[in-house]
């Protein structure tokens, strides 16, 4: 019984379609705000906290940056996106 409890507490849930969006919406963002002639971000998104408020997603990421000097960090960008994830307000 304890094997039976243990092989399902492991199995992988499937993803969340709603975050695999936000995620892409904020990526496409993000990748298309940078400077002009700048290289281009180096990035991950790993997680999103959501909720729907009317006609936008109020959303919390959290994303792993990679710096050109060899260093990376982790940190929080908060923003809105359109429940259609065309638009983004940061």
């Amino acid at each position: 019984m304890l094997l039976c409890l243990l092989t399902a507490g492991c199995e992988k849930k499937p993803a969340d379609p709603i975050k695999t969006h936000l995620e892409k919406a904020m990526t496409d963002y993000l990748l298309n705000a940078h400077a002009p002639g700048a290289p281009p971000p180096q990035f991950q998104i790993t997680d999103v906290d959501y909720f729907l408020i009317g006609e936008w997603y109020r959303c919390r990421f959290t994303v792993k940056l990679h710096r050109q000097n060899g260093t990376d960090t982790t940190g929080f960008i908060q923003g809105k996106v359109s429940t259609d994830y065309a638009k983004v307000i940061k």
